[in-house]
């Protein structure tokens, strides 16, 4: 059966679904995008998702025509029209078409597609004796206007993986210039030292990853002290846990970055407490 995707307010089979060659998401990287999985058919944390599409959307002045509820239905129905109730689900919008002007207010109408696909199995070896990670110096400054937002301008991110894949990293770890741990190519990444922890603050240009977003307040429900500031590479190093986080995997724990050895989570660990806990919540066991 042909899958079926959401393009501009229609469900089109996805053999049938074109844009025009035009696009500024073609021709420029000109947009945003969310991507997330579903779980027994439902989106998880699906108003986290829509909700920083629209404020993505609307700091590169943007303007989607739906209401954030009507996108957010279109998505539930995309995912039932389709019948793989453990789905990846990918939003994109771009400015629309190309006008030959390069600012941003040229009168085009956003191009929206949703699509779907069933969800790869992950390899239990993720969670089960975790991955490893490649470190990467990051060329983007704190003040770059778009790693805080999921820009269609992925392509230092590609690079980062891939040249992580190389080594045979798992994923590439971003430092700054100060060797400072800010993210992933691919998700946000957490330490635990003391019993307390870290990930890096937001005012570092990383994403506001939502997961990120769910594991700092589950934290803080739970009474572990969180803290969102620098850390250094010493940190790493001194870390008694390491996790990366992002809406596909959910948390994986991380047993290395290049040569660094990390021990692995047991069960007495925040790493695998949370990743219990998220397991729960995201097949309806507890409330998002």
């Amino acid at each position: 059966m042909t899958a079926v995707v959401w393009l501009n307010g229609e469900f089109i089979p996805e053999d049938r679904a074109v844009i025009s060659v035009f696009d500024r998401g073609f021709l420029l990287g000109d947009g945003v995008f969310e991507t997330m999985r579903s779980c027994n058919g439902r989106p998880f944390l699906l108003d986290r998702h829509i909700d920083r599409l629209f404020r993505s959307a609307a700091q590169f002045d943007i303007h989607l025509p739906e209401t954030p509820h009507q996108l957010s239905d279109a998505v539930q129905e995309t995912l039932n029209r389709n019948g793989a109730p453990d789905a990846y689900i990918r939003i994109t919008v771009s400015r629309g078409v190309h006008t030959g002007d390069l600012g941003f207010d040229i009168g085009s109408t956003p191009t929206r597609l949703i699509h779907t696909r069933p969800l790869k199995p992950i390899s239990e070896d993720v969670y089960r004796t975790g991955v490893t990670l490649c470190a990467i110096a990051s060329g983007v400054s704190e003040f770059s206007m778009t790693r805080r937002f999921k820009t269609l301008s992925y392509m230092e991110c590609l690079a980062a993986r891939w040249e992580a894949k190389k080594k045979g990293a798992f994923d590439a770890l971003f430092l700054d210039e100060n060797r400072s741990i800010l993210e992933t190519a691919t998700g946000n990444v957490f330490g635990v030292l003391e019993g307390r922890v870290v990930t890096a603050p937001i005012k570092h240009a990383i994403l506001p990853g939502v997961m990120r977003e769910w594991v700092i307040q589950t934290c803080r429900n739970l009474e572990i002290p969180v803290e969102e500031r620098s850390w250094t590479r010493q940190e790493l190093g001194d870390s008694r846990e390491v996790f990366l986080t992002n809406s596909v995997i959910g948390i994986g724990p991380v047993s290395g970055v290049d040569s660094l050895k990390i021990p692995l989570s047991d069960s007495q660990s925040v790493t695998f407490h949370l990743m219990q806990l998220l397991e729960k919540a995201m097949w309806g066991e507890t409330p998002q």
